[in-house]
């Protein structure tokens, strides 16, 4: 069976605005030793370029459901794209270190399959969870469920 489809490849129907932010959560969620992606697929989505309008993903071009504006307002989520995010987010305390914790923490209970069930056992769900979660990746600790 021969397939004649004038497609292209998902990393080149993606624009900028959708390409920066899978990107930008990318790597937000890496911070926290999430990875959703592989390596590869990851350089090929950063990489990417729009090859032709006529292959522009219109609408929400992922699966993720944080890319939808009606699950970013029912969840009360800014995406790490955003410019200023912080300053969007009313934490309700006065520590500016933390003011981006509601939205990562939405966007990591959303991926939990991706921690070890240790770092998900551990973790509280508030600012101290998600430092736990920062110090841990940041020394290497290998996470089990990650992509290569």
């Amino acid at each position: 069976m021969e397939l004649d489809e004038d497609i292209e490849l998902y990393q080149n129907c993606l624009d900028a605005d959708d390409r920066n932010w899978t990107v930008a959560e990318e790597l937000n969620s890496r911070k926290f030793g999430i990875q959703t992606v592989m390596k590869e697929t990851f350089e090929d989505i950063r990489d990417g370029h729009l090859s032709d309008d006529k292959y522009h993903l219109e609408g929400v071009h992922t699966y993720d459901i944080l890319r939808n504006p009606i699950y970013q307002q029912a969840f009360q989520y800014y995406s790490a794209d955003l410019i200023g995010r912080k300053d969007y987010i009313v934490d309700g305390d006065d520590d500016d270190t933390n003011d981006t914790a509601q939205s990562d923490l939405v966007r990591i209970v959303l991926n939990l399959a991706f921690l070890t069930k240790e770092d998900v056992t551990h973790m509280s769900f508030d600012p101290a969870g998600l430092n736990m979660l920062l110090e841990h990746a940041s020394k290497g600790t290998k996470n089990k469920a990650s992509i290569n």
